[in-house]
């Protein structure tokens, strides 16, 4: 059994899909101490996969940014973060909260939903484990 501590919300933002995306990869990318690692994107979905570095808080930790086209002007923002260890010292709500409060800058529309990811819909990408969601089923994915 693999014990680890993750962070998860979902929310709706009234911002289309590309904007989400193009301002969650510059919010990732800007970030000093984190690192994309892979990136999706299609009409109707992104995907934002990045590590952050290793802190006194934890070995690092992955968060991913799930973006799914509700309408034209809305979409649906799914954020994990998850680290190896039992303890995480907050490190994956602070991770989680940053994202949130930045698309909370982005517009004033923001709605945080309950929405849970199911562990079988954990799926291999690149050698490493990624959630994707029943939505994503469509995804071609290289494993390598």
């Amino acid at each position: 059994m693999i014990l680890e501590k993750k962070e998860y919300k979902a929310c709706i933002v009234n911002i289309p899909l590309q904007s989400v995306y193009n301002r969650c990869l510059q919010f990732v990318s800007s970030n000093k101490k984190w690192r994309t690692t892979e990136t999706y994107k299609d009409d109707k979905r992104a995907i934002i996969h990045s590590k952050t570095g290793v802190s006194l808080k934890t070995w690092g930790e992955n968060v991913t940014i799930y973006m799914k086209k509700v309408d034209p002007q809305k979409t649906k923002v799914y954020i994990l973060s998850k680290s190896g260890e039992r303890m995480d010292f907050g490190k994956n709500k602070e991770n989680v909260f940053s994202i949130i409060n930045f698309l909370k800058s982005l517009t004033n529309k923001i709605e945080v939903i309950n929405e849970k990811i199911n562990d079988h819909d954990l799926i291999p990408i690149k050698g490493r484990y990624c959630y994707l969601f029943r939505w994503t089923s469509q995804i071609s994915v290289e494993v390598g």
